[in-house]
């Protein structure tokens, strides 16, 4: 009978910050800080877990209830993590709350090693040590065992050398109020990870002594594929087949697992048990918001950057309007050019494209669309517009040409844009494209 007194006792596990019987260490190969508090520094960010759990012994449910667990690393060398949790046996139920802190030191290039403490205060909860023997069919008889307010401190370390792994931890059960009784155990976790390809074959060992209850142990085979999908076996010293599976989508992790066998004491009566597993990764969040400062302080910079340029052009603009009359008179007079003037009876040029909002361009005059434009060259005459645009197209670039009346110049581009940001992109590409001296100018 002492067998179903063990599964009766709710949660005393140290590494979920529970007090947990020896058989709910059920996903502890998905989840090493449910074994030791010292696992709170493994890496991959926040995550949080999700577990409910059911117990049967013979015709009776023991253990029945659930646990949140979130808990994360902090940088490379810090973790912290918290666990609720609430558990039924019979007519008795338990709950408690619990907080954990980790710290790594690297020990050498592959090894390292994890220190961690945990406390968990419990609402109720019962002597599993002092539980010697009761009828299943009235749990009313443990209420002596009963007791309110105590407080679960949990130390372990966590070695960690190569694909190898030891976790070792001793929790300790100590009253509030009554001063009934105050226990120690301990326990440990061991195993070393196999890599084929895409999978990963993972032999594991626990190992837990009791006070009262004596030793405790169980073999298990985890083996994942592409971290996936899982699957692991295990036999325990309650002479119980255990089974586990678990698939991987995206952030969520969900699983399966289930517990069968004889009790130890009881041959007559069977024992049975289902775990629900759901895990989801936050990922780093600390990272997270550390990428987004730095993401808004480079839009900043971006941002000063065009507004300074921006307030450039309009000085600059507002220079071309004080001598906007008398170089639009000056524009509406074609230029010469030595490709047409070296033509007997040259047929003249119409007048160029205008940069200047004030002057009306000609019915022959092709106008002129406002916008930014990125310049690559300016020339004073044509022919050298006409000497620039035949070497450019020859290597494949074809530029476009306008004369700028406010510089007196026959200006080059590549294109004009509606706002400020495209310009200055097309303007950084060109740059890097090797026209080192192209720049950007409004017409309006």
């Amino acid at each position: 009978m002492k067998r179903y007194i063990w599964s009766l006792v709710f949660l005393a596990m140290a590494g979920a910050a529970q007090a947990q019987s020896v058989q709910d260490y059920f996903f502890k190969s998905w989840d090493l800080s449910y074994v030791s508090a010292a696992a709170l520094t493994q890496e991959g960010g926040l995550k949080g877990n999700l577990y409910y759990q059911q117990d049967r012994v013979g015709s009776v449910n023991s253990n029945e209830g659930g646990l949140l667990q979130l808990h994360t690393n902090v940088g490379r060398n810090h973790g912290v993590g918290i666990t609720m949790q609430s558990t039924r046996s019979g007519i008795l139920r338990s709950s408690n709350i619990g907080a954990g802190y980790a710290y790594r030191v690297q020990l050498a290039q592959n090894q390292t090693l994890s220190a961690g403490g945990r406390f968990s205060y419990f609402r109720y909860s019962l002597d599993r040590a002092a539980v010697t023997h009761a009828d299943v069919a009235d749990p009313i008889l443990y209420g002596d065992m009963f007791q309110q307010n105590s407080l679960l401190l949990s130390t372990g370390i966590l070695y960690e050398w190569g694909l190898f792994r030891l976790a070792v931890n001793a929790p300790e059960l100590v009253p509030l109020e009554g001063g009934r009784y105050a226990k120690k155990h301990f326990s440990a976790y061991t195993d070393y990870s196999f890599l084929l390809d895409n999978w990963q074959i993972r032999p594991n060992v626990y190992y837990e002594q009791l006070a009262a209850l004596g030793g405790w142990f169980e073999a298990n085979l985890y083996t994942s594929f592409k971290d996936r999908v899982a699957v692991e076996v295990g036999y325990t010293s309650e002479h119980a087949i255990r089974a586990k599976a678990s698939v991987n989508y995206s952030a969520f992790t969900v699983g399966y697992g289930y517990n069968a066998g004889k009790s130890a004491n009881e041959g007559s009566s069977s024992q049975a048990g289902h775990r629900i597993y759901l895990g989801y990764t936050f990922g780093d969040v600390f990272e997270k918001r550390k990428k987004r400062r730095d993401q808004e302080e480079q839009e900043k910079q971006e941002l000063e950057t065009i507004i300074k340029e921006s307030a450039q052009l309009i000085e600059d603009y507002k220079k071309m309007l004080a001598q906007s009359e008398e170089a639009a008179q000056k524009a509406l007079q074609p230029q010469p050019d030595t490709f047409i003037t070296s033509k007997p009876n040259p047929t003249p040029e119409p007048a160029p494209p205008l940069a200047n909002e004030n002057v009306k361009p000609s019915p022959k005059t092709p106008s002129v669309m406002g916008g930014f434009y990125v310049a690559i060259a300016a020339f004073d005459t044509m022919s050298g517009v006409a000497a620039f645009m035949d070497q450019n197209r020859k290597a494949g670039f074809t530029p476009k040409v306008l004369y700028h009346g406010g510089a007196k110049k026959f200006r080059v581009y590549y294109n004009n844009y509606k706002n400020y940001r495209e310009a200055l992109k097309a303007r950084n590409q060109l740059r890097s494209k090797g026209f080192k001296d192209s720049w950007i100018f409004e017409v309006k």
